[in-house]
């Protein structure tokens, strides 16, 4: 997850005159990949990256809750 790329060929087809993700598509043959579509931009991403990563809906939370910011706790 990574909120500063994005590959644009997933949104439509268009050419180009060079491999622009070459390094990135020999990295996909390797791991386990998919696609993910999520309900927010632009802000609020850390709440997407909550519900992504612990499996947890943030339905049941009030609005404008960060989960991490007020349920996590530093462990120390």
């Amino acid at each position: 997850m990574n909120e500063s790329f994005s590959d644009l060929s997933a949104v439509g087809d268009f050419e180009t005159d060079a491999k622009y993700l070459e390094y990135f598509d020999s990295l996909q043959e390797n791991v386990i990949c998919g696609y993910t579509s999520v309900p927010v931009f632009g802000g609020l991403t850390a709440n997407t990256e909550f519900e992504f990563l612990t499996g947890f809906s943030n339905v049941f939370l009030a609005g404008g809750i960060m989960p991490y910011q007020n349920y996590v706790k530093m462990i120390r």
